[in-house]
């Protein structure tokens, strides 16, 4: 299996439960239109059944693999922020999530994928990842698309 194989199908794969996880928060949203603290309630609520669900995996995991749990507790030792950051970003991340489409619609995963950037940029700085002239051009590419469909959007649904 080639390498680009190794990682497609898992992407495809969250590309599809992510699109599916958006488009029900959308529609919960836009359900419990005008209330942020409504909105912001309910991705807490999911939010905490994602940790149940976590934590029952982390112990099926550390009953079945308890030598890779001991690796990463070694790894990980005293860096309680690795956990605490992303943890924190991704509440964030959540409740903006339900606010900006519930209000704006599909058209803001697109505003949202601009994260892309960070992502690339953050990579080449910090991981080592290399870029050449057309990721780049296709970025910028995509970016005035974007830009242009949310122009488009805004239009329409006004």
């Amino acid at each position: 299996m080639t390498m680009m194989m190794k990682w497609i199908v898992p992407s495809l794969i969250s590309a599809i439960v992510i699109g599916g996880y958006n488009l029900y928060i959308e529609f919960i949203g836009k359900k419990i239109s005008g209330d942020p603290i409504m909105k912001t309630v309910i991705v807490l609520m999911l939010l905490t059944v994602c940790g149940i669900v976590a934590l029952v995996m982390l112990i099926v995991l550390h009953t079945t693999y308890p030598s890779t749990i001991s690796k990463l507790q070694r790894i990980f030792k005293g860096s309680l922020w690795r956990y605490l950051l992303p943890g924190g970003l991704i509440v964030v991340y959540m409740i903006s999530n339900i606010l900006a489409l519930s209000e704006g619609g599909g058209i803001v995963m697109a505003v949202i994928g601009l994260s892309i950037f960070i992502t690339l940029f953050g990579g080449v700085i910090f991981l080592d990842d290399k870029l050449n002239i057309n990721i780049i051009l296709s970025s910028i590419i995509a970016t005035a698309l974007i830009a242009y469909a949310s122009y488009e959007s805004s239009i329409i649904n006004k």
